[in-house]
């Protein structure tokens, strides 16, 4: 979660929006916590309020201006491409990690989806 918002803050909010953050990448990958949920929590909520803001109020007329890493990505559209993609891979990760946490849950989870395609299926 601290990776999570520190790379959209960084690349949305910083970058876009032109929100001030300073990164400390190497930090998010080392916080070896526990930390208070709430404390999680509310930095996320507080990174999806500004990608909110910004995106809300976003001038599409930007998608195709260069940004300052065009070999990473090139233009505003790339950048929040990019960010989207990030964000849905680390989602799925931590589900994924999530479920594998309860004993039964990854497997609960298919069977059921296999169930109602059946079930469809045979009406």
């Amino acid at each position: 979660m601290l990776h999570v918002s520190g790379s959209m803050r960084h690349y949305l909010s910083n970058r876009v929006g032109g929100i001030q953050y300073d990164r400390d990448r190497p930090a998010e990958f080392a916080e070896r916590g526990p930390l208070p949920k709430q404390q999680v929590l509310e930095t996320f909520d507080e990174t999806i309020r500004q990608a909110a803001a910004i995106l809300g109020s976003f001038d599409m007329s930007r998608f195709l201006d260069p940004t300052d890493e065009p070999d990473y990505v090139p233009t505003v559209f790339d950048l929040i491409f990019n960010i989207s993609i990030h964000l849905a891979v680390h989602t799925g990760q931590i589900i994924y990690v999530t479920k594998a946490l309860k004993e039964g849950a990854l497997d609960d989870l298919w069977i059921r989806a296999h169930r109602a395609n059946s079930q469809s299926a045979e009406k």
